[in-house]
Protein backbone atom coordinates (compact mmCIF):
# COMPACT_ATOMS: atom_id res chain seq x y z
CA UNK A 1 0.00 0.00 0.00
CA UNK A 2 3.05 2.26 0.78
CA UNK A 3 4.32 2.06 -2.69
CA UNK A 4 1.51 3.75 -3.94
CA UNK A 5 1.91 6.75 -1.59
CA UNK A 6 5.21 7.31 -2.96
CA UNK A 7 5.92 10.36 -4.99
CA UNK A 8 8.49 9.63 -8.03
CA UNK A 9 11.28 12.20 -7.13
CA UNK A 10 11.72 14.84 -8.92
CA UNK A 11 13.82 15.95 -12.18
CA UNK A 12 15.27 19.35 -11.66
CA UNK A 13 17.43 18.86 -15.37
CA UNK A 14 20.39 19.07 -12.80
CA UNK A 15 21.50 15.14 -12.63
CA UNK A 16 23.51 14.21 -9.40
CA UNK A 17 24.85 10.83 -8.19
CA UNK A 18 26.54 10.60 -4.89
CA UNK A 19 29.06 7.62 -5.14
CA UNK A 20 28.75 5.01 -2.61
CA UNK A 21 30.62 2.21 -3.91
CA UNK A 22 33.58 2.27 -5.85
CA UNK A 23 35.58 -0.56 -7.75
CA UNK A 24 37.46 -1.75 -10.82
CA UNK A 25 35.74 -4.26 -12.71
CA UNK A 26 38.25 -5.98 -15.99
CA UNK A 27 37.24 -4.50 -19.25
CA UNK A 28 35.21 -1.67 -18.14
CA UNK A 29 37.85 0.16 -15.78
CA UNK A 30 36.05 2.10 -12.93
CA UNK A 31 32.83 1.68 -12.02
CA UNK A 32 30.52 3.84 -9.41
CA UNK A 33 26.65 3.21 -7.91
CA UNK A 34 24.58 4.90 -5.96
CA UNK A 35 21.34 6.51 -6.53
CA UNK A 36 20.31 9.20 -9.21
CA UNK A 37 18.38 12.14 -7.89
CA UNK A 38 17.73 15.66 -9.61
CA UNK A 39 17.58 14.77 -13.12
CA UNK A 40 18.74 11.62 -15.77
CA UNK A 41 22.12 10.59 -17.33
CA UNK A 42 22.33 8.69 -20.25
CA UNK A 43 24.70 6.80 -21.87
CA UNK A 44 27.54 8.49 -24.14
CA UNK A 45 26.93 12.03 -22.02
CA UNK A 46 29.94 13.85 -20.42
CA UNK A 47 29.80 14.65 -16.98
CA UNK A 48 31.66 16.10 -14.41
CA UNK A 49 33.08 14.29 -11.59
CA UNK A 50 33.69 15.74 -7.46
CA UNK A 51 36.38 15.63 -5.80
CA UNK A 52 38.47 15.96 -8.81
CA UNK A 53 36.41 18.41 -10.48
CA UNK A 54 37.47 16.36 -13.94
CA UNK A 55 35.51 15.76 -16.87
CA UNK A 56 34.21 11.97 -17.88
CA UNK A 57 31.96 10.24 -20.49
CA UNK A 58 29.53 7.73 -19.66
CA UNK A 59 30.09 4.61 -21.17
CA UNK A 60 27.75 1.67 -19.55
CA UNK A 61 25.07 1.90 -17.25
CA UNK A 62 23.07 -0.79 -15.19
CA UNK A 63 20.48 -0.52 -13.06
CA UNK A 64 19.21 -4.18 -10.89
CA UNK A 65 21.94 -5.93 -12.75
CA UNK A 66 20.65 -4.89 -16.57
CA UNK A 67 22.08 -2.80 -19.19
CA UNK A 68 19.89 0.73 -19.53
CA UNK A 69 20.50 3.88 -21.82
CA UNK A 70 19.09 6.45 -19.65
CA UNK A 71 18.87 6.01 -15.53
CA UNK A 72 16.33 8.60 -14.06
CA UNK A 73 15.87 10.08 -10.28
CA UNK A 74 15.39 7.20 -7.54
CA UNK A 75 16.84 4.83 -9.80
CA UNK A 76 19.82 2.61 -8.47
CA UNK A 77 22.53 2.93 -11.24
CA UNK A 78 26.04 1.30 -11.75
CA UNK A 79 27.98 3.67 -14.23
CA UNK A 80 31.38 2.73 -15.89
CA UNK A 81 33.80 5.44 -17.80
CA UNK A 82 35.66 6.56 -20.16
CA UNK A 83 38.07 9.37 -19.92
CA UNK A 84 39.28 9.46 -16.03
CA UNK A 85 41.35 7.28 -13.79
CA UNK A 86 39.64 5.15 -11.68
CA UNK A 87 41.57 7.19 -8.97
CA UNK A 88 39.22 9.66 -9.12
CA UNK A 89 36.03 7.40 -8.54
CA UNK A 90 35.64 7.37 -4.53
CA UNK A 91 32.77 7.22 -2.09
CA UNK A 92 31.67 10.36 -1.24
CA UNK A 93 32.53 12.02 -4.74
CA UNK A 94 29.59 12.87 -7.00
CA UNK A 95 28.41 12.28 -10.70
CA UNK A 96 26.98 15.16 -11.94
CA UNK A 97 26.01 16.88 -15.57
CA UNK A 98 26.76 20.15 -14.00
CA UNK A 99 29.38 21.80 -14.62
CA UNK A 100 30.12 24.50 -12.00
CA UNK A 101 31.86 22.55 -9.44
CA UNK A 102 34.48 25.19 -9.09
CA UNK A 103 32.44 27.57 -7.87
CA UNK A 104 31.71 24.76 -4.99
CA UNK A 105 35.15 24.14 -4.47
CA UNK A 106 35.70 28.49 -4.01
CA UNK A 107 32.15 28.56 -1.68
CA UNK A 108 33.25 25.96 0.50
CA UNK A 109 31.73 27.76 4.06
CA UNK A 110 28.39 26.59 4.21
CA UNK A 111 25.32 28.36 6.04
CA UNK A 112 23.51 25.65 7.89
CA UNK A 113 19.78 25.82 8.71
CA UNK A 114 20.35 23.29 11.65
CA UNK A 115 18.20 21.96 14.37
CA UNK A 116 19.20 19.97 17.13
CA UNK A 117 17.57 16.42 18.23
CA UNK A 118 16.26 16.91 21.75
CA UNK A 119 18.22 13.98 22.80
CA UNK A 120 21.40 15.55 21.70
CA UNK A 121 24.01 14.98 24.36
CA UNK A 122 25.45 18.21 23.73
CA UNK A 123 25.18 22.14 23.17
CA UNK A 124 26.53 23.57 19.62
CA UNK A 125 28.61 26.32 20.65
CA UNK A 126 30.80 28.64 18.50
CA UNK A 127 34.01 26.56 17.23
CA UNK A 128 32.44 23.26 18.04
CA UNK A 129 33.78 20.58 15.44
CA UNK A 130 30.83 18.28 13.90
CA UNK A 131 30.83 15.43 11.00
CA UNK A 132 28.44 16.97 8.39
CA UNK A 133 27.22 14.48 6.10
CA UNK A 134 24.85 14.94 2.43
CA UNK A 135 24.75 12.28 0.27
CA UNK A 136 27.27 9.73 1.02
CA UNK A 137 29.95 13.11 2.03
CA UNK A 138 31.07 12.59 5.71
CA UNK A 139 33.53 16.03 6.38
CA UNK A 140 34.39 17.11 9.52
CA UNK A 141 34.38 21.23 10.45
CA UNK A 142 33.80 24.08 12.24
CA UNK A 143 30.72 25.92 13.58
CA UNK A 144 30.46 29.17 14.00
CA UNK A 145 27.06 30.59 15.40
CA UNK A 146 25.08 33.35 13.92
CA UNK A 147 23.27 35.31 15.94
CA UNK A 148 22.82 32.83 19.42
CA UNK A 149 25.15 32.19 22.01
CA UNK A 150 24.30 28.25 21.77
CA UNK A 151 21.90 26.08 20.37
CA UNK A 152 20.71 23.46 23.37
CA UNK A 153 18.88 20.28 22.22
CA UNK A 154 15.79 20.93 20.95
CA UNK A 155 16.63 23.82 19.17
CA UNK A 156 17.64 25.55 16.23
CA UNK A 157 19.16 28.70 14.21
CA UNK A 158 21.48 29.26 11.83
CA UNK A 159 25.19 28.70 11.55
CA UNK A 160 28.37 28.99 9.76
CA UNK A 161 29.90 25.56 8.64
CA UNK A 162 33.36 25.76 8.07
CA UNK A 163 34.57 22.07 6.27
CA UNK A 164 38.28 20.71 6.16
CA UNK A 165 37.34 20.21 2.56
CA UNK A 166 34.87 21.55 0.07
CA UNK A 167 31.55 20.08 -0.29
CA UNK A 168 28.90 19.40 -3.49
CA UNK A 169 25.96 20.44 -2.22
CA UNK A 170 23.30 22.40 -3.26
CA UNK A 171 20.91 25.05 -1.29
CA UNK A 172 17.89 23.59 0.08
CA UNK A 173 19.91 19.90 0.52
CA UNK A 174 19.06 17.70 4.12
CA UNK A 175 22.11 16.97 5.89
CA UNK A 176 22.80 15.35 9.36
CA UNK A 177 25.25 16.53 11.92
CA UNK A 178 26.96 14.26 14.20
CA UNK A 179 29.87 14.04 16.89
CA UNK A 180 32.99 13.34 14.99
CA UNK A 181 33.50 10.97 18.45
CA UNK A 182 31.91 9.32 19.58
CA UNK A 183 29.92 8.75 16.63
CA UNK A 184 26.66 9.82 17.82
CA UNK A 185 23.58 11.83 15.51
CA UNK A 186 23.05 14.99 16.71
CA UNK A 187 20.75 17.07 14.52
CA UNK A 188 19.86 18.20 11.02
CA UNK A 189 18.48 20.69 8.85
CA UNK A 190 19.12 22.00 5.07
CA UNK A 191 22.06 24.21 3.32
CA UNK A 192 20.80 27.55 2.93
CA UNK A 193 23.81 28.90 1.19
CA UNK A 194 27.69 28.85 0.31
CA UNK A 195 29.92 31.78 1.09
CA UNK A 196 33.21 32.04 0.40
CA UNK A 197 34.40 32.81 3.57
CA UNK A 198 33.50 32.47 6.93
CA UNK A 199 31.71 35.65 7.66
CA UNK A 200 33.17 38.41 10.03
CA UNK A 201 30.91 39.43 13.28
CA UNK A 202 30.98 43.21 12.34
CA UNK A 203 29.63 41.97 8.92
CA UNK A 204 26.77 39.55 10.28
CA UNK A 205 24.11 41.69 9.07
CA UNK A 206 24.39 41.70 5.63
CA UNK A 207 23.21 37.82 5.82
CA UNK A 208 20.31 38.82 7.51
CA UNK A 209 18.75 37.44 4.18
CA UNK A 210 19.27 33.46 5.61
CA UNK A 211 16.77 34.49 7.82
CA UNK A 212 14.13 35.10 5.16
CA UNK A 213 15.17 31.84 3.36
CA UNK A 214 14.84 29.55 6.52
CA UNK A 215 11.36 29.15 6.27
CA UNK A 216 11.70 26.97 3.17
CA UNK A 217 9.00 28.51 0.93
CA UNK A 218 9.57 28.69 -2.96
CA UNK A 219 8.72 31.99 -2.49
CA UNK A 220 11.11 33.17 0.34
CA UNK A 221 14.15 31.43 -1.08
CA UNK A 222 14.01 33.44 -3.88
CA UNK A 223 13.48 36.99 -2.34
CA UNK A 224 15.98 35.78 -0.64
CA UNK A 225 18.59 35.36 -3.44
CA UNK A 226 17.78 38.53 -4.62
CA UNK A 227 18.37 40.23 -1.45
CA UNK A 228 21.76 38.90 -1.22
CA UNK A 229 22.93 39.45 -5.12
CA UNK A 230 20.32 42.48 -5.75
CA UNK A 231 20.48 42.24 -9.29
CA UNK A 232 20.87 39.07 -11.74
CA UNK A 233 19.44 37.53 -15.09
CA UNK A 234 16.71 35.52 -14.25
CA UNK A 235 18.12 32.08 -16.06
CA UNK A 236 20.66 32.25 -13.69
CA UNK A 237 18.77 32.65 -9.90
CA UNK A 238 19.39 30.15 -7.38
CA UNK A 239 21.72 28.68 -9.87
CA UNK A 240 23.46 26.69 -7.34
CA UNK A 241 19.93 25.80 -5.86
CA UNK A 242 18.08 22.34 -5.42
CA UNK A 243 14.92 23.86 -6.88
CA UNK A 244 13.20 22.93 -10.50
CA UNK A 245 13.59 25.97 -12.66
CA UNK A 246 10.09 26.11 -13.34
CA UNK A 247 9.21 26.34 -9.95
CA UNK A 248 11.88 29.45 -9.42
CA UNK A 249 10.40 31.23 -12.39
CA UNK A 250 6.63 30.88 -10.75
CA UNK A 251 8.03 31.65 -7.59
CA UNK A 252 9.67 35.07 -9.35
CA UNK A 253 6.30 35.56 -11.35
CA UNK A 254 4.40 36.31 -8.48
CA UNK A 255 7.07 38.04 -6.96
CA UNK A 256 7.09 40.55 -9.90
CA UNK A 257 3.05 41.12 -9.73
CA UNK A 258 4.34 43.03 -5.76
CA UNK A 259 6.27 45.80 -5.10
CA UNK A 260 9.82 44.12 -3.69
CA UNK A 261 11.11 42.74 -7.54
CA UNK A 262 11.28 44.27 -10.86
CA UNK A 263 12.69 42.80 -14.03
CA UNK A 264 14.46 45.01 -16.77
CA UNK A 265 15.67 42.81 -19.97
CA UNK A 266 16.85 39.26 -18.99
CA UNK A 267 17.89 40.72 -15.43
CA UNK A 268 15.67 41.02 -12.29
CA UNK A 269 16.61 42.96 -9.25
CA UNK A 270 15.74 43.80 -5.57
CA UNK A 271 14.03 47.22 -5.47
CA UNK A 272 15.00 48.30 -2.30
CA UNK A 273 18.08 47.10 -1.94
CA UNK A 274 19.20 48.23 -5.49
CA UNK A 275 17.51 51.90 -3.87
CA UNK A 276 19.61 51.28 -1.30
CA UNK A 277 23.10 51.03 -2.80
CA UNK A 278 22.53 53.66 -5.22
CA UNK A 279 22.20 55.73 -2.38
CA UNK A 280 25.11 54.25 -1.02
CA UNK A 281 27.09 54.93 -4.03
CA UNK A 282 25.47 58.78 -4.10
CA UNK A 283 26.80 59.21 -0.98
Amino acid sequence: ELAGHVKTDRDIGAARLYIDRSFHRPGMGGVVTGTMRDGSLRVGQMVSVWPGVKQARVRTMQSRGAPIETAHPGQRTALSFTGIDKSDLVRGGVITSRDDLVYFRDHRVLALDLELLRESPITVNNRRRLLLIVGTIEVTGEVRLYDQSAIAPGGGGIVFFLPDEPVFALVGDHFVVRLPTPMVTIGGGRILDHLPRVPRRRDYEQYSYLKTRADWRIENVVLSELEKVVVVRREALLAQGAFARAAVDAALDGLLAGENVSQLGEFVYHKARLETLADTEDG
